[in-house]
C-alpha cells in the first residue's frame, strides 16, 4: 500500500538531487500528474475506469486479442494484454500533452520529422500518431515479440498507415548479437541479458548504428529516436553513439525502469552532444517507488 508521505518525500529528494543538472528538471515538470503518485491505488484504479469508459471502445477480435478504438485520436490498435482500467493510462500518454510520458512535447519538434525510430513499439499507438504527422515520416517500429508485432501491422492497415510503418522484429541494444528478456512480477518491467544464439529465448539484437548503416538511412537533427525498451533504454543509446554524435537526432527516452538511468543517460548525451536542450518530466506511479518518467533532448530551435 502506498504511503503518500513517503512517496512525496522520495519525489522531493529525487527532484532536489537532480537540480545539479541546471535546467533539466523544473519543479512544474516534476509535479506533472503528481496526484497519480500520491493517491491510493484504489482511487487511481477508479480514475482509470472513468477514463476507460470515456475514451476507449473495445471489442473482441479472438480469444487473445481485443480491438481498441480511441475516438479522440481517430485511431485503432490491437491489444493482447489484459483489458482493464490500466489500459487507459497507457493510452493517456498519447491523449494528454500534460502526461509526463507524452513523447512529442517540447523540446521535441515534430514539424519536420522524416525518420522516426520507435524502439519498443508495443501496440503501435505512438507510431500511428507519429506516422500521421503533417511531415509524413517513415516510422521504423522495433517490436521483437511476434504476436504484438502482428497486432501492430494489422492495426496499421486499419488506420491506413501501412505505407509509413515498417516493422522490424529484432531487439535493439548496445551490441549486435543475441539477447533474452527476463520477465518480472513487479511493475518495474523485466531485464535484458546477452545470450548465445542457441538459447531457447534468444532474440536477434542490432545496434541503432548498425541498423541505419545496413538500411542506408541517414538521420538529421529533425528526426527522432523514441525509446521505451523495458529496462534496456540506456543500452539502446550506447549502441547509437555514432548516430547521435554525427547527426544529433531528437531523443525521447524513458527513465523509470532503473534508479541509475537518469544520471547515466543525461551524462552520456551531454558528452555526445553538449548543445542538446534536455527536459526531464514527471514521476512514475506504477513502479515500486517513483522515478522520473521521460527524458527529451533536441537541438532543433
Amino acid at each position: 500500500m502506498k504511503n503518500p508521505l513517503e512517496q512525496l518525500k522520495h519525489v522531493v529528494c529525487c527532484w532536489w538531487d537532480l537540480r545539479r543538472f541546471p535546467g533539466l528538471f523544473s519543479l512544474l515538470d516534476a509535479l506533472q500528474q503528481i496526484h497519480r503518485v500520491l493517491l491510493p491505488a484504489r482511487i487511481i484504479d477508479m480514475l482509470g475506469g472513468l477514463g476507460f469508459k470515456r475514451h476507449l471502445h473495445t471489442s473482441k477480435v479472438n480469444s487473445t486479442t481485443h480491438c481498441v478504438e480511441v475516438p479522440a485520436l481517430k485511431l485503432t490498435f490491437h491489444w493482447q494484454g489484459k483489458v482493464d482500467n490500466n489500459l487507459f493510462f497507457m493510452v493517456d500518454q498519447e491523449l494528454n500533452a500534460s502526461n509526463p510520458h507524452a513523447y512529442l512535447t517540447p523540446p521535441i519538434c515534430s514539424d519536420r520529422l522524416k525518420v522516426v525510430l520507435d524502439v519498443g513499439s508495443c501496440e503501435g499507438l505512438f507510431a500511428f500518431r507519429a506516422a500521421r504527422l503533417a511531415s509524413k515520416p517513415t516510422v521504423h517500429c522495433f517490436e521483437p515479440f511476434a504476436p504484438m508485432g502482428q497486432c501492430l501491422l494489422k492495426a496499421a492497415g486499419i488506420n491506413h498507415l501501412q505505407d509509413r510503418i515498417v516493422l522490424h522484429t529484432n531487439a535493439v541494444g548496445k551490441t549486435n548479437g543475441h539477447v533474452r528478456f527476463s520477465s518480472s512480477h513487479s511493475p518495474d518491467s523485466g531485464e535484458v541479458h546477452e545470450c548465445e544464439q542457441e538459447h531457447p529465448q534468444a532474440l536477434l539484437c542490432v545496434t541503432v548504428d548498425q541498423f541505419l548503416e545496413d538500411q542506408g538511412i541517414t538521420m538529421n537533427q529533425n528526426d527522432l529516436i523514441k525509446i521505451d525498451a523495458e529496462g534496456a533504454d540506456f543500452e539502446v543509446l550506447l549502441g547509437a553513439q555514432k548516430t547521435i554524435s554525427r547527426f544529433h537526432p531528437q531523443i525521447a527516452v524513458t527513465t523509470y525502469h532503473r534508479d541509475e538511468h537518469v544520471e547515466q543517460i543525461v551524462t552520456l548525451l551531454k558528452a555526445l552532444v553538449p548543445q542538446y536542450r534536455m527536459r526531464l518530466k514527471g514521476f512514475s506511479f506504477w513502479t515500486t517507488r517513483p522515478r522520473p518518467v521521460l527524458l527529451q533532448a533536441s537541438c532543433v530551435s
